[in-house]
């Protein structure tokens, strides 16, 4: 269905039928594959050469595909209506989108969360916040495992448990996610979650983090906590050499 999608967008082979991919766009969407939906979307929001700009096209799409419950087209709905981009900010219609997009460990919706349903839900709006990270936890998205494990340590929206705030960030960065790596690394030296802290395994968390995958925040944080950590000789020996490096 996407690839049906691709060809009478792209026209390979065949004439260009912008209705043609659109309708193999929305089946393949309803089957778990939004890519389609998106780019066409994208088309009809932003104009091409051969395609009208038509926001509301675009945003009817990107509905099909939050009715499909497509995490990024229900993220960049969500994005769309926070920011007026397109006609009136609307923060009400925004707020679902972000949820469904929350759910599913979509970065940018979990990032704007806090601040929508603070303004929608005032003193519930940190019991909310977990309530959707805890469901995305539970279905297995390891962003939702980051930020339900914050949730928990801090007791933000929920009764303080760092043992479970542990067993996320363990399953999480057992799998190698890099940003429950780092927060594996931080409850080690900080003792979360345990009778003392252990800064050696903090040590080996940390490394861990540094070098996984590209060099990005994650990894740059984790070398300025290294680079102390060998300065101050915590959990390893001094190493004045190492901590310059690093820091």
């Amino acid at each position: 269905m996407r690839n049906l999608a691709l060809i009478y967008d792209d026209g390979t082979g065949v004439a260009p039928d912008l209705q043609q991919a659109e309708a193999w766009a929305i089946n393949a969407a309803k089957h778990g594959d939004d890519s389609m939906l998106l780019r066409i979307a994208a088309h009809y929001l932003s104009g091409t050469k051969t395609i009208a700009k038509c926001p509301e096209k675009g945003i009817a799409l990107l509905q099909i595909g939050v009715d499909a419950e497509s995490a990024e087209a229900a993220s960049l709905l969500g994005r769309i209506y926070l920011s007026g981009e397109y006609g009136e900010k609307d923060a009400k219609k925004a707020l679902p989108c972000l949820e469904l997009a929350g759910k599913k460990g979509d970065v940018k919706a979990l990032d704007l969360l806090p601040r929508v349903e603070q303004e929608a839900y005032g003193d519930a709006a940190e019991a909310r916040f977990y309530e959707v990270v805890r469901q995305g936890a539970e279905d297995g998205y390891y962003e939702c495992m980051v930020h339900a494990a914050k949730c928990l340590s801090t007791g933000s929206g929920v009764e303080k448990n760092q043992e479970q705030a542990f067993a996320y960030l363990r399953t999480a960065s057992e799998d190698g996610y890099k940003k429950a790596i780092y927060m594996m690394g931080m409850f080690y030296k900080n003792g979360i979650a345990m009778a003392k802290p252990d800064p050696a395994k903090a040590i080996e968390y940390l490394h861990a983090a540094r070098e996984k995958g590209e060099y990005d925040h994650i990894s740059a944080a984790a070398a300025r906590l290294l680079g102390m950590m060998y300065r101050d000789g915590e959990g390893t020996q001094r190493d004045l050499e190492r901590a310059v490096a690093y820091m």
